[in-house]
């Protein structure tokens, strides 16, 4: 776990932006990840079927969204990694901080429960680096929720860097869509039956 965090921007595009042709490509792969909406201020992942990740997101004052990793742990997951996610769930699973340390089918079952909204969502992703701005274009297919998008997340270390960037794309903080707002919408259009919105 670390205290450190990134400011951070992210939209749903119709495809590869053109900018990112003159950025460096840094990595590629493809993976399934399990997403809970935790909640405002939260994410909480199930990534690769490996690893947990709890991310803790806050706004400042100007607009941008900051996040800071408060786990990222492989499994069996210690007790101060289980802790966080008892933290982070809007209500408490009586077998959730023991089934946390120990496989994570045990963590799966544990959070299956109605009240807390969860997918399965697969990622196929590419990186792309320019300056101290990271971008991660990542094609999203969300099958239980019968949705389908590509998200742009543009990471920087500075607020200078980002809002500069944003401000060469006609962009504003306002216009931030985290992934995980993103699949909330997803989750409430499959709640009430509506068509998949296209991206």
């Amino acid at each position: 776990m670390r205290d450190g965090g990134s400011y951070q921007f992210g939209l749903l595009v119709p495809g590869t932006p053109a900018f990112l042709s003159t950025w460096r490509r840094t990595g590629e792969w493809s993976v399934w990840d399990r997403h809970y909406l935790v909640g405002p201020g939260h994410a909480l992942t199930i990534s690769g079927g490996r690893r947990l990740e709890v991310i803790r997101r806050r706004m400042t004052a100007g607009g941008l969204r900051v996040e800071s990793e408060l786990a990222n742990s492989t499994f069996p997951l210690d007790w101060m990694v289980a802790t966080v996610l008892a933290q982070v769930l809007p209500r408490r699973i009586h077998a959730a901080a023991a089934s946390a340390r120990g496989e994570v089918q045990a963590l799966v079952d544990a959070l299956a429960v109605d009240w807390l909204a969860q997918a399965s969502v697969h990622k196929h992703t590419r990186t792309f680096v320019k300056g101290r701005v990271t971008a991660t274009l990542t094609r999203l297919d969300v099958p239980d929720w019968r949705a389908r998008g590509i998200h742009l997340d543009l990471a920087a270390p500075d607020a200078g860097a980002l809002l500069a960037l944003l401000g060469e794309c006609r962009l504003s903080p306002r216009d931030d869509l985290p992934l995980d707002a993103w699949l909330a919408d997803a989750h409430r259009r499959a709640s009430r039956g509506a068509a998949p919105r296209a991206a």
